[in-house]
């Protein structure tokens, strides 16, 4: 049988790489959540992507992600 991709996680997802980029999943405070930030090797600043806390909402934002670090680049990465 299958496994529920509704379920909600258990413990915390590990966190997902691209390149100099970390999607890292942080439990909200406010709500039954994960909120996915993201941030830049050797930078201090993280820009929140989205909420998902079950395989299913992660998967519908997994083709997402190259969007989220183009818009922390044109957020954070710009000249001047």
């Amino acid at each position: 049988m299958g496994k529920n991709k509704n379920a909600v996680y258990a413990k915390i997802p590990q966190s997902i790489i691209r390149g100099d980029y970390v999607f890292q999943a942080i439990p909200n405070a406010f709500n039954n959540r994960i909120s996915w930030w993201l941030s830049k090797k050797n930078w201090t600043v993280a820009m929140y992507c989205f909420s998902a806390n079950t395989e299913r909402l992660l998967e519908e934002q997994l083709a997402h992600l190259d969007d989220y670090i183009r818009i922390f680049q044109e957020k954070f990465e710009r000249e001047g």
